[in-house]
């Protein structure tokens, strides 16, 4: 296989494992991360409502003029110039969007201009107020959190994340038994499940997945391992059939329509269906 098409196929299996992980945070969003991100930021949230909005990958035109330029001092930059026979009011918006993606795929200092050829006087706006500048972003490293802090939380999907904060690398073991433990005391067992099988998905980030298996396998738990989808001592499933058929469950489909769209057994579905 040639180099680019092994680049293309790795990229793809860590875009299907990142989909993978995203619905575990998605789904716990709520009873996790809400309430932390709210503490680390310091905003006291009444309430929220989820936003479903795709966003443009790509502008929907060309930059009417695009050139990399180098200066007399030997610096370059991308020069983007775009003609306007009419005021926009969303002119600005645009070119702040052509400004973070043009950024993003050429890493050099740009500069812009809008030539305005209309005829009356422009009232386009050329600077953005402090509130719509991007100044940066704030970094939450869960590795950098209290792994205690976790474990001792009451929520079962704030223990889970105990996996993902900073710790010997010897201490794994002794940290992945405590977590089963805690995720037993502290779910019902029809949902312990999830738990168990989100658990091994996440070891994934930390490849601890056959050190969890073992502890999973060693605990005494009424949960038959060998039967997940997602994981058989090791053997790692197809995950873009794992992800539509846990997207077909979600929007709730039986098990019967979900194997014939995803490609799965009726079984190994059945094994998937986090509900059950």
């Amino acid at each position: 296989m040639a180099k680019n098409e092994e680049d293309k196929s790795a990229h793809k299996k860590s875009q299907r494992e990142g989909n993978v992980y995203d619905r575990i945070f998605k789904e716990n969003f709520h009873a996790v991360f809400l309430p932390l991100v709210a503490q680390e930021l310091n905003i006291e949230i009444d309430h929220y409502q989820e936003l479903s909005v795709e966003l443009p990958k790509t502008i929907e035109r060309k930059a009417d003029f695009l050139a990399e330029v180098t200066t007399k001092d030997e610096k370059t930059l991308i020069l983007q110039v775009e003609f306007q026979t009419k005021d926009d009011p969303k002119m600005l918006e645009r070119m702040m969007l052509y400004h973070a993606l043009l950024f993003g795929k050429f890493q050099k200092e740009i500069k812009q201009m809008v030539v305005y050829l209309g005829g009356e006087s422009s009232k386009m706006r050329t600077k953005p107020t402090p509130k719509e500048q991007f100044d940066g972003f704030f970094l939450l490293s869960l590795r950098d959190l209290s792994t205690q802090r976790f474990l001792e939380a009451e929520a079962p999907e704030m223990v889970l994340l105990a996996l993902l904060t900073g710790y010997e690398q010897e201490q794994s073991e002794r940290l992945l038994r405590s977590i089963i433990e805690q995720l037993q005391k502290k779910s019902e067992p029809a949902a312990l499940k999830k738990y168990l099988q989100q658990l091994l998905l996440l070891s994934r980030i930390r490849q601890l997945e056959n050190l969890t298996f073992k502890a999973i396998e060693d605990m005494p738990i009424d949960y038959k391992i060998e039967d997940s989808l997602l994981f058989k001592k090791g053997k790692q499933q197809n995950m873009e059939q794992v992800l539509t058929a846990l997207k077909c469950l979600k929007e709730g489909k039986s098990h019967e329509e979900t194997a014939l769209i995803s490609g799965l057994t009726v079984e190994e579905v059945r094994a998937l269906d986090l509900q059950d």
